[in-house]
C-alpha cells in the first residue's frame, strides 16, 4: 500500500514537471529567484491532474445483454478447495434487477458439457454455501460455491451456470 502511494506521488510529480516544462515555466537551476507565478502554477497543476484522470480512466464499453437484463456482471468461475468446489463470483450493477438472483429460494446449478448438474452443497450448521440477501448493494460482489465431486469440472472447460432466470452459457472455468 505504501509503495503504491509513493509511486502515485512520484508519477504526479513527474507529470507536474512535464506540464511546467511544456508551458515554459521552468527556470534555470541556478536562478532560484524566478519561480512561476501562483496562477501559472495552479493552471499547470490542474492541467496535470486532468491529464492523469483521463489517462487512468477505464475505457467505457457497452453493457452485455446479461448486464442489462439482470443487473449483474459475471466476474469469475474458479476451482477451489483442491478442485472439489467451484467458486462463482458476480458483481451487482443494478440492485433492483439483481435482487431475484440473490433470493434464498433459488436453487443455483452448474451444468457441465456432458449434462451433469452440480448443485450448491448445504452444510448442516451453515446452510447453503452461497450468499443471499434481501437488499443487494451496487458494486458488491457475491459468491456461490458449487460442489465438484470427483473434480468433474477442470480449469479451461466451459460450463453453463443457472441462477434462477439467469442462464449463462459457455462460462470459462479459471
Amino acid at each position: 500500500m505504501r509503495a503504491d502511494v509513493v509511486r502515485r506521488g512520484l508519477r504526479a510529480s513527474l507529470a507536474l514537471g512535464a506540464a511546467l516544462a511544456s508551458a515554459g515555466m521552468l527556470w534555470p537551476p541556478g536562478n532560484a529567484l524566478a519561480p512561476p507565478s501562483p496562477s501559472a502554477l495552479r493552471a499547470a497543476v490542474i492541467e496535470s491532474a486532468k491529464a492523469s484522470r483521463e489517462r487512468d480512466a477505464a475505457p467505457q464499453r457497452e453493457p452485455s445483454a446479461l448486464e442489462r437484463r439482470f443487473g449483474v456482471s459475471i466476474e469469475s468461475l474458479r476451482t477451489t478447495a483442491g478442485g472439489y468446489m467451484l467458486d462463482f463470483r458476480m458483481r451487482v450493477l443494478e440492485p433492483l434487477r439483481a435482487a431475484p438472483l440473490l433470493a434464498r429460494q433459488l436453487q443455483p446449478r452448474v451444468i457441465t458439457s456432458d449434462g451433469a448438474e452440480l448443485a450448491v452443497p448445504v452444510a448442516p450448521k451453515l446452510g447453503a454455501l452461497r450468499q443471499t440477501t434481501s437488499a443487494a448493494k451496487a458494486g458488491s460482489s457475491y459468491f456461490v460455491l458449487f460442489a465438484n465431486p470427483g473434480q468433474r469440472v477442470r480449469r479451461g472447460e466451459r460450463v453453463s451456470v443457472e441462477l434462477g432466470a439467469l442462464q449463462a452459457r459457455g462460462v470459462l472455468v479459471e
